[in-house]
């Protein structure tokens, strides 16, 4: 398979529909590349930093994931959905090492992280990324 980045994006051949046939083709676009992405965000250390509170790590975080989603998402929004899951779960491993709770219990930080998601769905800017039930 033929594929390249540049400047972020990842063009590869993807399914898409024509704008006037209405149609899908096989096309050459672009999306977002999953590893620069994911690299930004493991450099941010989030899953070490336990003397900082999730406001904290909310109001660091918005300002690059609004860029991200403003620049990247012009094109192939659906792309974004699993740089916002890779957050989620970094916040998850986040909850389970400040919490003494959940040090074993994966499954529950979710849950709980769920939970925040569904009361103060303004905390993050990818939670309002999908379209409302589950987080993105």
């Amino acid at each position: 398979m033929v594929m390249f980045d540049f400047l972020g994006y990842c063009f590869r051949p993807r399914s898409v529909l024509g704008p006037h046939s209405q149609k899908m083709f096989c096309g050459f676009t672009p999306a977002v590349s999953k590893s620069a992405l994911r690299a930004t965000v493991r450099g941010l250390k989030l899953r070490r930093r336990t003397e900082v509170t999730l406001d904290d790590i909310a109001r660091e975080l918005n300002p690059m994931v609004r860029g991200w989603i403003a620049y990247y998402g012009q094109y192939t929004r659906s792309a974004l959905y699993p740089l916002a899951r890779y957050i989620n779960q970094t916040l998850a491993i986040w909850l389970k090492r400040k919490y003494k709770r959940f040090h074993h219990r994966l499954g529950r930080a979710r849950l709980f992280l769920e939970k925040i998601a569904r009361e103060n769905r303004r905390l993050f800017v990818h939670w309002r990324l999908g379209d409302g039930g589950k987080l993105a």
